[in-house]
């Protein structure tokens, strides 16, 4: 008797609409997409010129911190003040900070706080006591890692006066110095931009929502109404939580790029790499298994699928559909390369990239629910908070 199938094209025409989707997405992104070199220098001596309040957490920050608030203040429009939270560093970063201070005056604020109090993690609570000192038009929450080219905050302080923007995100270049922190990055990209597809957060209409840790500028008022850093005090994607939180309260916002002009070393190897999303990737999806399971089979379908459709014996309608799908992988995989800086042959790892984040993400759930909570920076927080409180 003969068995009646489904047709695999049916199954290879939907991959080659996703794909379809999935490149328009990022071809409308790479087109909005506006970068900080572009933008132009404004007028030093604008009394209307913003004044930006950078607030920075640290803790056992001695490799990168010296690096990062040197090119802070060497600024051509100098930051209104520059506001370290020491959050008990056990290295040396507390003499670090001492030594700046003593040589920039009062530009330099540092403040040692000595931990959390029970209800918050390390990071949200030390940005909240930052923030609650700064005096500026505007508060750049950035990290302690992230190197700043002169023009910096001249330039996205103009930007920020001629858009009237309310909450001002803008994406590093990332320093990938080792053939596996390129790999990862090509992966971790693709899903990112995928999943909050930023070029939509500017749109009033629109729901998306984003952040980056390495440059969340919001403007101080909207800051204080929100109730700042104490609606997220449990959140560990707090960088993303606080742009949906500035959008979602009517922020208007504006999203940046920068090929040089911001960067940072995001993570150390492949390893590095994955043991880096650790703490934030199970809790992205608010902890929820279901949300992983389904997050990581969409995921592998979408980019394992047209590979498979096309390599494995098959019908000549279904190949064909199957290569339109392949095409568009590799066509966005080699935007994404160009734009990181690597080499745009790397695309075709975009599968193998992609599940080794998927790995990554089945990893920090593993990790997560056996150990009940999360361990970060030497400290612990139960997951049974961390559910109950957390806003993304």
């Amino acid at each position: 008797m003969r068995v009646v199938t489904i047709p695999n094209y049916f199954f290879a025409a939907a991959l080659l609409v996703a794909w379809t989707i999935v490149l328009v997405e990022g071809i409308r992104l790479r087109r909005r997409a506006r970068y900080i070199e572009e933008l132009p220098f404004p007028v030093l001596d604008d009394p209307h010129l913003p004044r930006v309040s950078v607030v920075i957490a640290a803790r056992n920050e001695e490799e990168r911190i010296e690096h990062c608030l040197k090119s802070l203040l060497i600024q051509k429009k100098a930051a209104h003040e520059i506001i370290v939270v020491d959050d008990s560093s056990e290295d040396r970063t507390p003499e670090i900070l001492a030594r700046l201070k003593s040589q920039t005056g009062d530009l330099l604020f540092v403040l040692r706080i000595e931990g959390p109090p029970d209800g918050w993690l390390g990071k949200c609570h030390a940005l909240q006591e930052g923030a609650s000192r700064a005096t500026g038009d505007y508060i750049l929450f950035t990290d302690a890692d992230v190197t700043f080219h002169p023009d910096v905050l001249a330039k996205v302080s103009g930007y920020a006066k001629e858009e009237g923007a309310d909450f001002l995100c803008l994406f590093p270049r990332l320093e990938l110095k080792t053939f596996g922190e390129k790999f990862f990055a090509l992966g971790f990209t693709q899903l990112f931009f995928a999943a909050f597809r930023p070029h939509r957060a500017e749109a009033k209409r629109s729901r998306s929502f984003v952040g980056a840790g390495a440059f969340n500028m919001i403007r101080r008022s909207l800051y204080e109404r929100v109730g700042g850093h104490s609606l997220l005090r449990l959140t560990v994607v707090d960088d993303v939580a606080l742009g949906k939180l500035a959008k979602y309260s009517g922020a208007k916002v504006r999203i940046l790029h920068s090929r040089d002009m911001v960067s940072v070393r995001w993570q150390k190897g492949l390893w590095g790499s994955i043991r880096g999303v650790e703490k934030n990737a199970f809790a992205g999806l608010r902890y929820s298994w279901i949300k992983a399971i389904g997050a990581v089979a969409a995921v592998l379908v979408l980019w394992w699928g047209p590979w498979i459709c096309l390599i494995v014996p098959s019908d000549n309608i279904s190949r064909c559909i199957s290569a339109g799908a392949v095409i568009a992988q590799l066509t966005l995989g080699w935007g994404v390369c160009l734009g990181m800086g690597v080499s745009p042959f790397l695309c075709v790892l975009s599968p193998l990239a992609v599940a080794t984040c998927a790995y990554a993400l089945l990893r920090s759930a593993v990790l997560v629910t056996i150990q009940k909570g999360i361990s970060w920076r030497g400290r612990f927080y139960h997951l049974r908070d961390l559910k109950k409180y957390d806003k993304l």
